[in-house]
């Protein structure tokens, strides 16, 4: 009898799951966050691509490094790396509000520079102490005053520590306000989405826990308790972005919360 309750508790609270997904998924995401493929803005093409290794992550090493020209999407493994990556786009005019940058890359942390002025330096960068906000994918404003008419250049400073690749793809660059536009569900996911569902499941783990201590069906509470840990151990990997470990650390704790 104990058994046949448990499999039906169990198959409630997958009910449960699949109703709040579907609701989620269905009612609310698509709606709200699913931009058309038809909706993206123009963007503005980059070219002339080129890659320095570093010994230290400054622009001012990397305005006296030697590039070599690459095709993105470019990668690099398999050693803890510095690199600057190099590229220019073309304006015909500067608009007034500026431009928005949508950046795509696989490193633990980056920076980057609109002609020669950074726009984004969050964090730490040196090897063995760094943090790991470029896993975050976010909307950059390059503001008018930074453009100009004809080329201009942006430099990206990348540094990566754990997982062996770094993966440099071309970034987007369109008007800001449209692009934020055609990107919300991906900048949702990349951030809001993980501290959503880590804020309920561990709410909803905590109650699993106390249910453990005075439910008598403690094994059923207990089993619910550390699946709700586990996945809020596996959203906390995606925010908390300056652990007091290295990349292989946190890569270590990311496959154990899996």
């Amino acid at each position: 009898m104990q058994g046949r309750l448990n499999w039906a508790q169990l198959g409630k609270l997958l009910a449960a799951i699949a109703l709040v997904q579907a609701i989620y998924w269905l009612a609310i995401d698509r709606p709200l966050f699913r931009a058309e493929q038809g909706e993206a803005p123009p963007l503005v093409s980059v070219s002339d691509v080129a890659v320095a290794r570093l010994t230290a992550p400054s622009f001012a090493e990397a305005a006296r490094a030697r590039f070599e020209p690459v095709e993105l999407p470019w990668t690099h493994c398999c050693d803890t790396a510095v690199f600057a990556v190099r590229m220019t786009f073309t304006l015909d005019r500067v608009p007034a509000a500026g431009l928005g940058i949508y950046s795509t890359l696989q490193t633990d942390n980056y920076q980057l520079a609109l002609n020669g002025s950074p726009i984004i330096a969050r964090g730490r960068m040196q090897p063995g102490n760094g943090s790991f906000h470029g896993q975050i994918r976010t909307i950059a404003r390059m503001p008018s005053g930074l453009l100009k008419p004809g080329e201009n250049t942006l430099t990206y400073i990348t540094l990566r520590d754990g997982f062996p690749y770094t993966d440099v793809y071309e970034p987007e660059i369109a008007d800001y306000a449209a692009l934020e536009q055609y990107r919300a569900r991906k900048l949702f996911l990349a951030s809001g989405f993980y501290l959503l569902t880590g804020g309920l499941l561990g709410l909803l783990g905590l109650i699993a826990t106390i249910m453990a201590f005075r439910s008598d069906d403690w094994r059923f509470a207990a089993w619910l308790s550390l699946l709700c840990a586990g996945f809020v151990a596996n959203a906390g990997y995606y925010l908390w972005l300056d652990p007091p470990v290295d990349g292989w650390g946190r890569m270590v704790v990311a496959r154990h919360s899996r």
